[in-house]
């Protein structure tokens, strides 16, 4: 399965405006070199990766949303998933059709959108979204603690 890529770059502080690359083909190693590369903190405002197939969807795409004030300028960044899912007609009844579902997440530092790469990278349907559920979990316990 051939996988692609591309960069938003904002110009802007307002992120109203920016430039995106072409689409070019990507391994995982290379994703994980390009997200570990990336100098997040010299745009104006957020940068995203996104990364799919080569039918487009499922989509995944990581965006920096703030870097802390503190001396370890930990990142948080958003992740947001999107794929196409079976949707029932009208009270359950009718005929299903397919419709666009795009779910949101986040995490502090590089760790958890690594891993969470990793195994859209390796894209079985359930186990990945037994990971999206496992990330989103990791991040609400280390949250409350």
């Amino acid at each position: 399965m051939q996988y692609r890529y591309d960069i938003y770059t904002p110009n802007d502080q307002e992120n109203s405006s920016g430039t995106v690359s072409e689409k070019q083909a990507i391994s995982y190693s290379e994703f994980e070199r390009l997200f570990l590369s990336m100098q997040w903190d010299q745009y104006p405002a957020s940068p995203t990766i996104s990364i799919y197939k080569e039918s487009d969807l499922p989509l995944l795409w990581v965006a920096l949303f703030a870097t802390s004030e503190n001396e370890d300028k930990a990142r948080m960044f958003i992740i947001g998933y999107k794929r196409m899912e079976e949707k029932k007609g009208f009270l359950g009844f009718g005929k299903p059709t397919l419709k666009e579902k795009m779910t949101m997440h986040h995490t502090v530092g590089n760790e958890g959108v690594v891993k969470l790469f990793r195994e859209f990278f390796d894209y079985e349907p359930s186990a990945f979204l037994n990971a999206l559920k496992e990330f989103d979990d990791d991040f609400n316990n280390k949250k409350g603690a």
